[in-house]
């Protein structure tokens, strides 16, 4: 369950250290790390056919996306504005956080911060590097 997962130590191994790396002094305007109730898809979901997983993929209208089944779950989402434009980044699902692997998650941050800095204004395209302590 989601108490189970400390959000100090996930600010510790996780955010702080990417943060620190990829974005420059004054470039962060606010960083929050709470849970948060998520609208997925719930209509997408896999088939399983002998050992193999089958989804059917095709482009949805406006309309039939609309009527298509959603599932509310609640996970750990890191919000972080920088530069006045805003990324998201979901960590974790309260329901399944026994198994979290606190690096594994730091390196998938660091290459979507690094991606949400080469899109955005005051990135202009800049792939930046560094090493994480």
């Amino acid at each position: 369950m989601r108490e189970e997962l400390d959000l100090a130590e996930v600010l510790r191994i996780v955010v702080q250290p990417v943060v620190r790396v990829l974005l420059r002094p004054g470039e962060l305007d606010s960083i929050s790390l709470d849970w948060a109730t998520v609208r997925i898809p719930d209509w997408q979901r896999p088939e399983l056919d002998g050992d193999e997983v089958v989804v059917e993929s095709r482009l949805l209208t406006g309309d039939e996306a609309a009527s298509l089944p959603w599932a509310e779950v609640v996970r750990l989402v890191l919000r972080l504005q920088a530069q006045g434009e805003v990324m998201t980044y979901e960590i974790a699902d309260a329901v399944d956080t026994a198994d979290i692997d606190l690096e594994w998650q730091a390196d998938e941050l660091y290459g979507r911060l690094q991606d949400f800095i080469v899109e955005s204004r005051f990135g202009w395209g800049q792939l930046r590097e560094g090493t994480r302590n």
